[in-house]
Formats: structure tokens, sequence, C-alpha cells
């Protein structure tokens, strides 16, 4: 089945700088995995008044996640960023497949699926010599995730739910847009949609889609 629960986050908060607006520049929001060294800047906000963020692209079933949030001012005409505070951890639980659009998080699916599978293979990159009349396939040196997930639901209990993924293909196509794919093994993964299947019976039918990680520089300058 698919549903469309709100999308799981971490809803992040904290006290609005004093620095004046004449100095203040931005807040950056930086995450790491706990237990990691270094962070990973996700965010610049450059309005003082926005004191939240939310970061819709974690994901996995054990993952805790720890956050700091600088501020950076201009002082005596240079950027000047402020020690980082103590962090804060959150602990996101995904029990099923959630597929969001990495630019615009209101658009995502939801997935129980019956069956899933998670496959690394060598990336595929397709050229056509001037010599041949067809692609060739060369296999490149990088590793990615193939992604599969498959359901079976009721037209009735759930008829947008192929829309919706249609929808996600069609922004793929129009917008360029990535999906962060996120399920209960702990995978999180920055996706394009490959393909999209569907069997159809009178009541219900069966559907799969298949998903190829891509490279998605997720942090901010």
């Amino acid at each position: 089945m698919i549903s469309f629960a709100t999308l799981p986050h971490a809803y992040l908060t904290w006290t609005q700088s004093t620095e004046p607006l004449t100095s203040f520049l931005r807040y950056q929001v930086y995450r790491r995995v706990q237990g990691a060294t270094a962070w990973t800047k996700i965010k610049r906000i450059t309005d003082r008044s926005i004191t939240f963020y939310q970061d819709y692209n974690i994901g996995g079933e054990s993952g805790t996640y720890e956050y700091a949030v600088t501020v950076v001012a201009v002082v005596s005409g240079d950027e000047v960023e402020s020690a980082f505070p103590t962090a804060v951890s959150v602990t996101v639980t995904i029990d099923s497949v959630f597929i969001a659009d990495v630019a615009a998080p209101d658009y995502y699916v939801e997935i129980i699926g019956d069956a899933q599978s998670v496959a690394t293979e060598p990336q595929l990159a397709y050229v056509q010599p001037w010599s041949r009349r067809s692609p060739t396939a060369h296999v490149g040196p990088a590793l990615g995730q193939a992604i599969q997930v498959s359901w079976r639901t009721s037209w009735a209990d759930r008829a947008n739910c192929w829309r919706t993924l249609k929808t996600l293909l069609e922004r793929q196509k129009d917008n360029g847009s990535v999906f962060v794919v996120r399920h209960g093994r702990d995978v999180r993964s920055f996706c394009t949609i490959e393909g999209l299947e569907r069997g159809d019976e009178f009541v219900a039918y069966d559907g799969r889609v298949t998903l190829r990680e891509v490279h998605y520089r997720e942090e901010v300058s």
C-alpha cells in the first residue's frame, strides 16, 4: 500500500542571534552522523528572524544524527563564523520506503512494500562511436545502488498511488528532480527513477519502481 502521511524529518529550532542586522550575514546549519568527526554544511539562512530548519534528507532505522548551528557576521570587514555550539542529536525511525523530491519534499510517497531489494552494481555509461549504429555500453568505475520496491494494493484504497509515482517521474523529466530514498534497512540514497511497472487486476494491482543511485552533492557552499 502507499500512504501520504507526514514525511519523517528532523525539526530544528534555535535562539535568534543578537548580532545587529548591520553585521549579521547568515546562519549555517551543519549535520553529521553521530560518531563522525566531519560536519556537512546543509543549509544557509540569511534571514536573522528565521530560527528553524526542517531536514527531510536523513534516514535509516537506526540513524542518529547530530546538528549544530553557527552565525556568520562581518567583523572589521571580514566574515567571521561563531564557535560551534554543543551538538544536539536526532533519531528518525523509518519502517517503510520513502521516495521524496530533494528540492521539494511535498512531492513524496511512502510505500509499504511486499518485497524490496538493494544491490550494489557498477554504473553503466552508454556511448555511440561514429563507426557504430547502436550505442555501446561501458562499465564505469563508480559503484551505485540499484533499488527495486514492489507492492500490491487495492484500486479502491489507493487510487492515486500510481498517479503520484508518475508525477515524481514527470518532475524528474521536467525539472531534473533527484529523489532521496530511505527505508528501514538503514539505507539513504540519492536516486533517479529508472522505471515504473504495473500489473492490473480487477480490484487490485501489483506495482514496482526501480531506482538508480546518482551522485548528488548535498553540501552547500
